[in-house]
């Protein structure tokens, strides 16, 4: 029998997991803003009932080391797995089912949270299945009331699954064109350019398993000059956008922040600067432009290694390699700075007093889009002409704040590159 849930974890979790969205329409995490709603109309030992008292006993007990309500979190999710597995063998009105929805997305965070082995550095593994299922649902006949829910649940999960495919070099499961989504400009393009870059590092790691030969080559020379033209077509999509999609960079003001967070400021290097951004949409909607530019540059940086050994066949990277190392620091900067502005304290809406308990749970959870990427890339590339070991260090740090102070600790351990297998890009090698 399940204790009761209890009210100060669930408090907890409504402040961890509901952002108010300054981003309007185009806000693509509202979605979270409608769990205490959720929950209020959900009866007791529900699924989603159950679901959301997993996932907020875990994160209490991930952020405040309390035994207690991991015990409880283990307790809720195993009832809950049991009921949704009951519920998909039925296949009885899945995708009319807002609250099947909404626990399988629940569940796939706790994993992410809780079990370390479910993926490594942080990537999305753990969700690929539920993923994948609820994307697929997008065929079957909807409700009104689950058509805009589903729009909502389908955004994030399928960026997540992309940046699973990224990192694996795998192709996505689902096309971006079954997505039943409202068209946004720009962030249509946006979500067009990303798929297509999925597809090709999928292309791209078939390539590389190629026995090395004068056809291999050729292979990769082709797909090279393709990495190529969709790196400068994420380029120009940048210069296109509306001040509501911008994001602004200013100068950190380190005097002016609390004393907690000092320590990531202070170092042989940290990140210059803060990044504003109109809504969390947009920041998360630049961290994966970065990280797919970081992606493409690395594959096109060991590429280029790989091409230098033929005498026949036109090398596209050749002339190119010194930008390339150059975009590479530049995304990972870009990056590190996204990550550390999350915590950047606004003196005009906050005081200097403003404490770690008051930074909401889901931010750290969102930063696992951007470090599994940055700290893979530091751990493989060798550039020329930079020296990337104190970025490093300023990375192991920030993993052990948010392991520290938020609880969000997945990936902390670095791993040599030889554990990479043949491709030290990302983990296309294994």
């Amino acid at each position: 029998m399940l204790n009761p849930p209890n009210p100060h974890i669930l408090e907890r979790f409504f402040f961890d997991w509901v952002v108010k969205s300054d981003g309007g329409s185009e806000s693509i995490i509202s979605w979270f803003n409608s769990l205490p709603w959720m929950y209020a109309k959900s009866s007791v030992n529900s699924l989603l009932h159950n679901s959301i008292n997993a996932l907020a006993n875990a994160g209490y007990a991930q952020r405040f080391n309390c035994s207690k309500a991991l015990t409880e979190a283990a307790e809720w999710y195993g009832e809950s797995i049991h009921m949704l597995q009951n519920t998909l063998s039925s296949n009885v009105g899945l995708a009319s089912n807002q609250d099947v929805m909404a626990s399988i997305v629940l569940l796939c965070m706790y994993e992410l949270l809780i079990d370390e082995s479910v993926a490594l550095e942080g990537c999305w593994v753990s969700h690929l299945g539920g993923a994948t299922l609820l994307l697929k649902m997008q065929g079957q006949e909807t409700t009104e009331e689950s058509s805009a829910a589903l729009e909502e649940v389908s955004m994030v999960i399928y960026l997540q699954m992309i940046h699973n495919s990224l990192l694996t070099g795998q192709a996505p499961s689902v096309p971006v064109n079954e997505l039943k989504l409202r068209k946004l400009p720009h962030i249509d393009d946006h979500m067009e350019l990303i798929y297509k870059a999925a597809c090709l590092c999928a292309e791209w790691r078939t390539a590389l398993f190629l026995p090395q030969s004068e056809h291999g080559w050729k292979q990769l020379s082709i797909i090279a000059g393709k990495a190529m033209s969709l790196d400068k077509q994420l380029e120009e999509w940048s210069w296109s956008l509306p001040s509501s999609l911008r994001c602004t960079v200013e100068a950190i003001s380190i005097n002016s922040q609390p004393e907690w967070f000092k320590p990531l400021l202070i170092g042989t290097w940290t990140p210059l600067n803060t990044h504003n951004n109109p809504s969390l949409t947009v920041k998360i909607i630049w961290r994966f432009y970065w990280q797919v530019r970081l992606i493409l540059n690395q594959a096109l940086l060991f590429t280029n290694s790989i091409l230098e050994r033929s005498e026949t066949i036109i090398n596209p990277i050749s002339s190119h390699q010194k930008n390339i190392e150059s975009r590479i620091v530049s995304f990972v900067d870009r990056l590190c700075e996204s990550c550390l502005s999350t915590f950047v304290v606004d003196t005009t809406k906050h005081s200097r007093h403003y404490r770690t308990e008051d930074i909401p749970g889901i931010l750290g959870y969102l930063l696992m889009q951007g470090l599994p990427t940055i700290g893979l890339c530091l751990e493989q590339v060798v550039l020329v002409d930079f020296d990337l070991s104190s970025r490093k260090d300023w990375l192991a740090k920030m993993k052990r704040f948010l392991r520290n102070t938020l609880g969000v600790g997945k990936g902390a351990a670095a791993k040599e590159p030889s554990q990479y297998g043949k491709i030290p890009i990302q983990i296309w090698g294994l």
